[in-house]
């Protein structure tokens, strides 16, 4: 069937009148010999009506080199889909972008490693301690360890997933001690027993550090008084802060 020409003036007009008129959309087409769904067409769009919006069309078509931008974006920049979209200013969503890589046989959408962020330093330091330590035996028994642990409560820190190329390592996600939306549980514990678990609900600092220290770990040692504890701890700000080596020193807490 040919395509029906678009409405006239003297159409539009007579559209407009028997509509204000009460007529319904099946009456006009009868009367001016036209579709109904040619009339309906002109009521919904108005003035928009019989415009081409063909050239207004966004052009999704990407080249070859962009593809290889894209790929390399996800599998060594770690960019999320929509963040490609945005950095290269692609003509395409970020439905397509994933499309693209989920077709590459080398590219594969996986969990990310996480391990914590070692830098020489602490390396260096780590082997020391435990070169020192050595011949440490019953001498643990009088060492009390202590650590936070961070629950998040609306899912891992960060990007947890990422686009691997299989051809490549699979390199860790470096994880992190501190962040919002999460409870933190602070405990430790010794030979000679465990230490109360505090739940800390705040964002936690020197002063607030102190104070639960003053409320657990001193009930602690004066429950072992026969016992000189070494206090471990790592080097946290709030652990190592002024205030802190202000409070062992004044309780004589090695």
């Amino acid at each position: 069937m040919a395509r029906q020409k678009f409405l006239n003036d003297v159409e539009k007009g007579q559209i407009k009148i028997l509509k204000e008129n009460g007529l319904s959309n099946r009456a006009i087409s009868r009367q001016i010999k036209r579709s109904e769904k040619v009339v309906r067409n002109f009521l919904r769009l108005g003035d928009k009506y019989g415009i081409s919006n063909r050239n207004s069309k966004r052009n999704t078509k990407i080249t070859r080199r962009q593809v290889n931008i894209i790929k390399e974006e996800a599998t060594k920049n770690r960019l999320s889909a929509s963040k490609i979209v945005a950095k290269l200013n692609l003509p395409i969503g970020k439905r397509r972008v994933q499309k693209i890589l989920a077709a590459d046989k080398y590219i594969k959408w996986k969990k990310q490693l996480k391990k914590p962020q070692l830098t020489h330093a602490h390396k260096v330091a780590r082997l020391k301690f435990a070169k020192e330590h050595m011949s440490w035996t019953d001498c643990w028994h009088d060492v009390i360890f202590s650590d936070e642990k961070k629950f998040n409560l609306d899912g891992p820190d960060g990007f947890s997933y990422y686009w691997h190329d299989l051809r490549e390592n699979n390199p860790p996600r470096m994880s992190r001690n501190f962040g919002g939306g999460s409870v933190m549980v602070w405990g430790g514990f010794s030979y000679h027993g465990k230490l109360k678990l505090c739940f800390i609900t705040t964002k936690m600092d020197s002063e607030k550090y102190i104070e639960m220290l003053d409320d657990v770990l001193i009930e602690y040692l004066e429950d072992n008084v026969e016992v000189t504890f070494t206090f471990q701890q790592d080097n946290a700000s709030i652990h190592v802060s002024k205030k802190a080596k202000e409070f062992f020193a004044s309780r004589s807490i090695p």
